[in-house]
């Protein structure tokens, strides 16, 4: 049981990083958290109630259960984070793996139940994101996002220069190196 849940500290850890590292701020911070704690108190309290109510057998064996609410939920914090949708799918196929391959978290589910758990995840996130899309105006977050990057002391004699100073020599690494940059904008 403690390597059961050692996995699960581990995904949940994971997929907590995915999050914070590819995310858009789209959706504003305190929405987003509000979401993203109804989906953890649900979570937690269907855990709860199968940890103390006894299995008839009948748990894991249809497609929809209480758990797609769960299901859907996760989706909808994913897209209120406006995660990208790669790291969405990865997500919800790695969980349902988890799911099958530990004992105690729906080794028993049938194959529908694994492919409703992994639509309705889609489709919560799908629905969020188009509604931020309209009315945002946001892009479809297809991967992650990349970061521009950081001007260095060369962009800004370049930007300088563009500005209106003229012909100028570029001091920064190009200068150290003994190179000449020079730079005419009309």
């Amino acid at each position: 049981m403690r390597k059961t849940y050692l996995i699960l500290v581990f995904h949940l850890t994971w997929s907590i990083g995915i999050i914070l590292m590819t995310h858009s701020s789209v959706v504003s911070l305190w929405l987003r958290w509000a979401i993203t704690g109804v989906f953890i108190v649900l979570a937690l309290v269907f855990g709860i109630i199968d940890k103390v109510t006894k299995d008839d057998g009948t748990r894991d064996a249809t497609p929809f259960d209480k758990w797609t609410i769960v299901h859907t939920l996760a989706g909808v914090v994913f897209g209120a984070w406006y995660v990208p949708i790669i790291y969405v799918l990865i997500l919800v196929f790695f969980w349902e793996c988890f799911e099958f391959s530990v004992t105690g978290f729906g080794e028993t589910e049938v194959i529908l139940n694994r492919v409703v758990d992994m639509g309705v995840a889609v489709a919560g996130w799908l629905a969020v994101v188009f509604v931020v899309m309209a009315v945002e105006g946001s892009p479809f977050p297809l991967a992650a996002p990349v970061a521009a990057p950081k001007h260095d002391a060369a962009h800004r004699s370049d930007n300088m220069l563009r500005d209106g100073a003229g012909v100028q020599l570029a001091t920064s690494r190009a200068g150290a190196l003994g190179l000449c940059r020079c730079f005419s904008y009309s």
